[in-house]
């Protein structure tokens, strides 16, 4: 089923307003407890994503060496992220939740359940997420703190409570 016809199956599941793909081929739209999704097309014929933040990579190495090895654990046979993988954008060290989808292979009950079972990962891996964060956070950290990985590179000052 195209994802035009499912993106309206999807928002009469969700009671909103149509969703659509934009003159760029991709819909953003807040689900549940402040959940961004994004549906894109992919530069396949005929597939798309639905992806979503999950947050940011940790700045702390060994925060970010324990989020990594969940991460990787969560992908190895999908175990942890249903039919979905996860990713790191390297431009933004935002970590992402997404899944492609084929057109010719889904329909719209489907691409709902699909959708809801998504979702259900997204929160599980915010959680995962912010207890690495609340284990590890303690004390104040400087910039010349050798425990922490300054990604971007600016000189901001890290108050970590």
């Amino acid at each position: 089923m195209k994802v035009e016809k499912l993106l309206v199956s999807l928002s009469q599941k969700l009671n909103t307003k149509t969703l659509e793909l934009d003159n760029e081929g991709i819909c953003r739209f807040t689900v549940g407890d402040g959940v961004k999704l994004t549906v894109e097309r992919s530069l396949d014929e005929g597939a798309f994503f639905v992806y979503a933040p999950i947050g940011m990579m940790p700045v702390r190495l060994k925060e970010q060496t324990e989020i990594q090895k969940k991460l990787l654990t969560g992908n190895l046979f999908r175990q942890g992220t249903g039919h979905a993988s996860l990713g790191l954008d390297p431009a933004s060290s935002l970590i992402i939740l997404f899944q492609e989808f084929e057109e010719a292979n889904i329909e719209s009950d489907q691409f709902i359940e699909e959708v809801e079972l998504f979702l259900g990962f997204v929160e599980f891996w915010r959680g995962e997420l912010a207890s690495v964060q609340t284990e590890s956070l303690r004390g104040v950290h400087r910039l010349d703190d050798p425990d922490i990985n300054y990604i971007s590179g600016k000189n901001i000052e890290l108050l970590m409570v």
